[in-house]
């Protein structure tokens, strides 16, 4: 008889705004589907996910000093530990951020955070950003039943759950990123939020 697999540990720190809790609340689902259970600990974590936010000053800063503190871990008591780095610096970064830090197995911009599980997966690396579709460079996520009534980050499963029904923007003000990180403005239809 078949047993299913141990489930492996994730660790995911969320950095900046509702949108970045929602798509690690999203991501978390994905990755539960692959037989991950969150950790509160790096020290146990199989995966750890930077979900970062480039809003804030010095915010690649940021990035790199926690990259630095899990290059560490990895090298004494996790040497299995993988780390990705997903959210709004990710997007902006890109192979960047590979390329300044070997500590990194993949990176995961907002517009591709579907391809989570491929991406620690693969172990090679990847680098997923940009956005899907057509257009204006980007389709209106699917929402997702499994993600969206598997366990919060806090562990309980309920009831209310973020639902992307806009993201992006298109008005590209000279002080904003939201544009270049999070897409151009796209909505689901409201038929769509209600069939969810």
């Amino acid at each position: 008889m078949d047993h299913p697999p141990s489930p492996k540990k994730v660790l995911i720190e969320t950095w900046g705004c509702q949108m970045n809790v929602a798509d690690s609340e999203q991501m978390l689902g994905l990755l539960k589907r692959a037989h991950y259970e969150p950790t509160d600990r790096a020290e146990d974590a199989d995966l750890v996910l930077l979900n970062t936010c480039h809003i804030r000053e010095k915010a690649k800063h940021k990035v790199m000093s926690r990259l630095g503190r899990l290059g560490k871990i990895r090298e004494g008591t996790n040497p299995k530990m993988q780390v990705v780095v997903a959210g709004c610096v990710a997007q902006a970064e890109g192979k960047n951020l590979l390329a300044q830090s070997a500590v990194i197995d993949g990176v995961v911009g907002p517009g591709r955070i579907d391809e989570i599980v491929e991406i620690v997966k693969n172990k090679n690396r990847q680098v997923a950003i940009g956005f899907k579709g057509e257009g204006h460079g980007q389709k209106a996520p699917a929402l997702k039943q499994d993600a969206l009534v598997a366990p919060t980050l806090s562990g309980k499963t309920e009831v209310s759950r973020f639902v992307n029904i806009s993201q992006g923007c298109d008005n590209f003000c000279t002080f904003c990123v939201v544009p270049f990180t999070r897409g151009r403005e796209i909505s689901l239809p409201p038929e769509k939020v209600a069939l969810e």
